[in-house]
């Protein structure tokens, strides 16, 4: 009886250990020029060692620009008095988030081995299965064969978790019989967490909340902005049996632009974005980690919502320093200091004896042109800057969503010799407005259920050929169509060219337009078919 109790207590150890080590708990999103890192409880860009292994640009270097960026909530209900928060910043070791989506039962021996995870998938994997699944022989990729569709709902979970095309629409994901991930991007990284499991660190009330984060890139070394920038989708879901108001959601992010400490910190609230740039022309001091001369600026850029608030705080235990309760981050989302003083316009933000005027957006001035409140205008001391961006209010009742997408652009140029610490901010202007058409005319929707078979005719009915071209070329859509037009947008947005276009090959003659444009087919007001046009 001892040895089989031994045998058995042998054999549960292996598969305890077998289920652990089959456990990712990081990817990185690697796809363009940016190696950017994804934690499986929704911790974005951080490692445990604290080395510069989360945001690298370029990809390949020991060069680093963000060291973590977390989503911060908060809302009321009229049922408690209860501040309901969930928050982290990079500062406070504790956590209010926790992997995995909201669930009876945290310690199921399966919920732990399947949720402790990120799921990364490549689009041309995807493309690959859509076109070979049903060959004898075809062997469906792990990437896309793991891809966690289904949750347990005998355990409290969701039926649906990660998006997925679901073929015979039976809301089953089962690739083997022709579904597969819907992604956004070249390459993506699907994450879950939740505020449910556990005690707040911060000491904020649950939300009982679940979040479905989708981080995602494009690779296009001809497209310098898209190839330079990671992209993240949140949806937001109340799993709780409350309906709360005043919801804010903040994205809090501690950007080091190579030498953490000689930063300057600011915030352009028409392009709903908040930046860090270097307080000095030369970063470092010869590190390898360090950009050197012409060192770069890095942006977080709410793309869907509009931006309420940003707030830049020191990393020490002032009174405008690193937050610590629950009423300290929930001040900050709201431009108050953890004192609960109004952020006022000019210096520092903080002015108790002298005050200014009341401020939603710190340092919201133009550095590279000297104009308006900002940090190298005011010759501030450079140093560790930690930001973060709010949006809200909102309404957030029992079971409903809120998305939210966000861009992380970067910008350098290291052609021009003439480039400055400062005149970089201006080319990430510039990089922003460019990532934030395309990211429109994409038409991204905000859902949780599966896809089933499409009743529109698939896109590449329509065709806009050759391309590239010299600025003679022809567009085509299918022979049903009707009420079709083609809409053409430079790179910041503008559009140059639009016309009604027939079920025939149309014509178009743009001989003077050399460059990269992106292309919108409009059928009855709705989005057919997009992509990019070369012009040579």
């Amino acid at each position: 009886m001892k040895k089989l109790n031994f045998i058995f207590i042998c054999t549960l150890m292996l598969l305890c250990l077998s289920a652990r080590t089959q456990n990712v708990t990081f990817q990185l999103l690697d796809t363009n020029n940016i190696s950017a890192r994804v934690n499986s409880d929704g911790s974005l860009f951080s490692s445990e060692s604290g080395a510069a292994t989360g945001f690298i640009v370029p990809k390949g270097s020991s060069k680093n620009t963000i060291f973590e960026s977390n989503i911060w909530i908060s809302g009321n209900n009229n049922a408690d008095s209860q501040l309901h928060l969930a928050a982290k910043s990079s500062a406070d070791n504790s956590t209010d988030f926790f992997y995995g989506p909201v669930a009876n039962n945290y310690n199921d021996s399966s919920y732990l081995a399947k949720y402790n995870n990120v799921w990364k998938v490549n689009k041309s994997d995807i493309d690959y299965h859509i076109t070979n699944y049903t060959n004898t022989g075809y062997t469906v990729p792990a990437s896309i064969a793991n891809w966690p569709g289904n949750g347990n709902t005998a355990n409290g979970e969701m039926a649906i978790l990660a998006p997925f095309f679901d073929a015979n629409s039976n809301n089953i994901y089962d690739p083997e019989n022709g579904d597969y991930p819907l992604i956004r991007g070249d390459q993506a990284i699907f994450f879950m967490f939740n505020d449910d499991k556990d005690v707040h660190g911060s000491g904020g009330t649950k939300l009982g909340i679940e979040v479905h984060g989708l981080a995602y890139s494009f690779a296009d070394p001809l497209d310098t902005a898209l190839n330079q920038t990671v992209f993240v989708n949140y949806k937001i879901i109340n799993r709780s049996a409350n309906d709360y108001h005043d919801v804010n959601i903040g994205a809090f992010t501690d950007m080091d632009i190579g030498n953490a400490f000689d930063d300057y910190i600011g915030c352009d609230s028409l392009l709903n974005m908040f930046y860090t740039y270097n307080g000095k022309d030369l970063d470092g001091t010869g590190q390898l980690y360090a950009y050197g001369a012409h060192p770069p600026a890095q942006g977080a850029v709410f793309l869907n919502q509009a931006i309420s608030g940003f707030i830049s705080f020191s990393n020490n235990s002032s009174v405008c320093g690193n937050p610590v309760t629950a009423t300290d981050y929930y001040n900050y989302m709201n431009s108050r200091w953890k004192d609960s003083t109004q952020l006022t316009y000019g210096n520092f933000g903080y002015n108790d004896t002298l005050p200014g005027s009341p401020a939603n957006f710190m340092y919201n001035g133009y550095p590279e042109l000297s104009s308006g409140w900002n940090e190298f205008t005011d010759n501030h001391p450079s140093g560790d800057r930690r930001g973060l961006m709010t949006t809200g209010p909102f309404t957030f009742n029992a079971g409903g969503l809120i998305c939210v997408d966000l861009a992380f652009p970067f910008a350098r140029d290291l052609l021009d010799t003439m480039a400055t610490n400062i005149t970089q901010v201006g080319l990430l202007r510039q990089r922003t407005q460019a990532v934030q058409t395309f990211y429109n005319i994409q038409g991204y929707t905000c859902q949780l259920q599966s896809i089933g078979i499409p009743e529109h005719p698939a896109q590449e009915n329509y065709k806009v050929f050759p391309n590239p071209n010299n600025g003679q070329f022809f567009v085509s859509v299918p022979a049903h169509s009707s009420n079709s037009e083609i809409e053409i947008y430079s790179v910041l947005g503008e559009m140059i060219y639009s016309r009604q276009i027939s079920s025939d090959i149309t014509t178009i003659n743009l001989r003077n337009c050399n460059g990269m444009y992106l292309y919108l087919i409009k059928e009855k007001d709705k989005i057919a078919a997009k992509g990019k046009l070369v012009i040579e």
